[in-house]
C-alpha cells in the first residue's frame, strides 16, 4: 500500500511540472542550423580566360590555271605534303608547243628581213655619197631598217610569250605546304584565272584567330601598356576534344579597330604545328592570361548567389550568425570565383546550407577542409542552391 502512494505522489508532481511549463508559454530553443564554411585566406592566383577561337593556315594559296586548255593531268594527290616549285596538274601543252614554233619561225623570218633591210640600207648610203641616190631614197631605206627591227623585236616578244604559256601548262605550288581537294577532274576544260583547281595550305605555322570584349582589351592595356601585343605572353589552346595543344601560341596580330557589329577586338595567335595535328576551319578556344593576383581571394563557384546580376554570399560573423555580403566577382579559376570586392581574409563563407539560410540566424558551422571544398553538396541541397542561383 505505501508503495502506490509514493507512485501516486510521482505521477502527481510530474502532472504539476508539466501543467507549470504548459501556464509558462515557452517553446524550447530550436537547434542551431548546421552549415559548412570555408575560411578565405589570400593566396597567389593566375586568371585564365577561355576565348572561342578557329584555326587558318598561315598561307592559303587558291591554285587556278594562267591559260585555257584542257586538263591532261593530276599530279599531286589530294592531302599531299608538297614543296613550292612542286607540280600540282598538266594542262594539254600540244597547242602551246605548236604556237612557240609558229613564234620562232615568225621570228626567223623578221630576222632575216631585217638583215635585208641592213644591206639594202647601207648600199643607199653609199650610193648617197658618191650623190647617185637621192635623200628620199636613204630616207626611205633608213625606215625600211627601223621598222625590219621592230618586227624582230616584236617577234622575240611573241616568242617569250608563248614560251611563258607553255610554261604555264604546268601547273605548279607557289608555296609548300598541303594540297587540298581537287576541285575538277582530269579531260575537264580549265580557264585561265577563273577555274579553281585546287588549294595549298602552309601549315607548318597556324593561325587562331579570335576575339576578346572591349572591357578585357582596356584590362590588358593597363596591364601591359598600349602594346600589350608585346607583354601579353604566352596563351595556351585547348582543341574541341578538351585537350591542350601542347605548343602555346604567341600573339602576332591585335587589330587597330574593334569590331563595331560585336564590340570585340580581332587578335591573331601564331603556333607552330611540327606533328600537324591542326587544320584550316578547326574550332579551338584559346586561354587568355588575364591576371596574375598575389594575394587572390577564393571560393567556390557554388557558394556564390546571383540575383539579377548582383553577386553575394552568405558568411557566418563572429557571433555565430548569418549575414550576407554583397561581392564584385573576377576571373573565374575552374569551379572557383576570385572575389575582389567584399570579402576579407579570415572570413567565414557558407559553402553548403546556404538555402536554409536568413539574416541574424544563428548557425552551427563546420569548417571545410580544402579537399572537402570540391566534394559534392550533401543530397538535401536544392539545385539552386548548388549552382549559386
Amino acid at each position: 500500500m505505501g508503495q502506490l502512494v509514493g507512485i501516486a505522489r510521482l505521477v502527481g508532481i510530474a502532472d504539476c511540472a508539466a501543467a507549470l511549463a504548459c501556464s509558462s508559454g515557452e517553446a524550447p530553443a530550436p537547434p542551431a542550423t548546421s552549415v559548412r564554411v570555408i575560411e578565405v585566406k589570400a593566396q597567389p592566383a593566375v586568371a585564365h580566360e577561355e576565348y572561342v577561337a578557329r584555326i587558318a593556315a598561315s598561307n592559303t594559296v587558291e591554285i587556278r590555271p594562267q591559260v585555257d586548255g584542257l586538263l591532261e593531268k593530276q599530279a599531286a594527290v589530294e592531302g599531299q605534303r608538297v614543296e613550292a616549285g612542286a607540280l600540282l596538274f598538266q594542262i594539254d601543252p600540244a597547242p602551246f608547243a605548236a604556237a612557240l614554233s609558229r613564234a620562232e619561225a615568225e621570228r626567223a623570218q623578221a630576222g632575216a628581213l631585217l638583215a635585208q633591210a641592213r644591206r639594202e640600207l647601207e648600199r643607199v648610203k653609199s650610193l648617197a655619197r658618191s650623190n647617185v641616190a637621192s635623200q628620199q631614197a636613204l630616207d626611205a631605206a633608213e625606215a625600211e631598217e627601223q621598222a625590219a627591227n621592230a618586227a624582230v623585236r616584236g617577234a622575240v616578244a611573241s616568242v617569250e610569250t608563248a614560251r611563258l604559256q607553255l610554261a604555264y601548262t604546268h601547273v605548279t605550288s607557289p608555296i609548300g605546304g598541303v594540297v587540298g581537294r581537287a576541285e575538277v577532274r582530269i579531260g575537264a576544260a580549265v580557264e585561265a584565272y577563273g577555274t579553281l583547281l585546287t588549294r595549298v595550305y602552309a601549315n607548318d605555322v597556324m593561325y587562331v584567330d579570335f576575339a576578346i570584349g572591349e572591357q578585357r582589351m582596356l584590362q590588358m592595356q593597363r596591364d601591359f601598356g598600349s602594346d600589350f601585343e608585346r607583354g601579353a605572353g604566352e596563351f595556351r589552346i585547348r582543341l574541341a576534344d578538351g585537350s591542350d595543344y601542347p605548343h602555346p601560341g604567341r600573339l602576332d596580330f591585335v587589330d587597330s579597330a574593334l569590331d563595331e557589329k560585336t564590340a570585340t577586338l580581332p587578335m591573331r595567335l601564331v603556333v607552330p604545328n611540327p606533328e600537324g595535328r591542326l587544320r584550316a576551319n578547326q574550332f579551338a578556344r584559346v586561354i587568355v592570361p588575364v591576371d596574375s593576383i598575389p594575394d587572390a581571394l577564393i571560393v567556390p563557384v557554388r557558394a556564390v548567389q546571383d540575383f539579377q546580376g548582383t553577386h553575394s554570399v552568405w558568411i557566418v560573423d563572429a557571433a555565430g550568425q548569418a549575414e550576407s555580403r554583397d561581392v564584385e566577382l573576377g576571373a573565374r579559376l575552374g569551379d572557383a570565383w576570385i572575389i575582389h570586392r567584399g570579402l576579407e581574409p579570415g572570413a567565414r563563407v557558407v559553402v553548403d546550407g546556404i538555402q536554409k539560410l536568413r539574416p541574424g540566424l544563428a548557425v552551427n558551422a563546420q569548417t571545410l577542409g580544402a579537399g572537402d571544398v570540391a566534394a559534392k553538396p550533401p543530397a538535401d541541397e536544392p539545385a539552386a542552391a548548388r549552382n549559386g542561383s
